[in-house]
């Protein structure tokens, strides 16, 4: 693989300004920083545009969630610890306010927003295959929010596949459950890259006499 490691707009290293520009426009303008980090790598030749693949964690697993609602163009997500709908999120996450102070108000003073900026909204839209990850303990982003994304995903007819563990919180879990996603991760992606052995194998298995 190539790992390509978007630095965009709301996250360090530029300024307050740049951190803070993604408040009030999840999956904006920030998305599209991403996408065009993607095809800036297509375009130098150092990944195939054909068998790329996408993965996020937390503010990562939301963005994970989001674009293959408005993307087709990878293999493969992995969205772990993802934030999927963002009403449900205020009532249950231990930091309300965090969302109280991105969106402007509450779901009763901004519902179009929070309908909105949730990638719930845009699961009829999906058509990349999710494995979905979380933790028992996260309170941060509840594992509730992973069951919506799973259970809305497979309502829909999507190929989706949930993991959960237990205990752990939002960004801390277990050495042994560390190395258990990024397996499963790696191997999810295999299953749906075309030219990787082991889905070769598989199709020449497949194969009729």
């Amino acid at each position: 693989y190539v790992v390509l490691l978007p630095n965009p707009r709301g996250s360090t290293s530029y300024g307050q300004g740049f951190t803070e520009a993604c408040t009030g426009d999840w999956g904006g303008a920030d998305c599209e920083d991403i996408l065009a980090c993607c095809d800036d790598v297509v375009e130098k030749g150092v990944a195939d545009a054909g068998r790329m693949f996408l993965s996020g964690g937390s503010y990562g697993g939301f963005m994970t969630s989001w674009i293959v609602g408005h993307s087709k163009r990878f293999r493969a997500a992995t969205a772990m610890a993802a934030v999927i709908d963002q009403t449900s999120m205020l009532f249950t996450t231990e930091i309300p306010d965090f969302s109280k102070f991105n969106f402007g108000g509450t779901p009763w003073d901004q519902p179009d927003v929070y309908r909105k900026r949730s990638p719930l909204t845009y699961l009829p839209d999906v058509s990349t295959p999710v494995l979905v990850v979380h933790w028992e303990g996260d309170l941060r982003v509840p594992i509730g929010q992973g069951e919506e994304l799973y259970a809305g995903l497979r309502l829909l007819g999507k190929e989706a596949e949930f993991v959960r563990y237990p205990g752990g919180f939002h960004i801390f879990r277990t050495p042994s459950q560390n190395v258990d996603w990024v397996k499963r991760m790696l191997e999810w992606n295999a299953r749906h890259d075309s030219t990787h052995p082991v889905k070769r194998a598989a199709a020449v298995k497949k194969r009729p006499r």
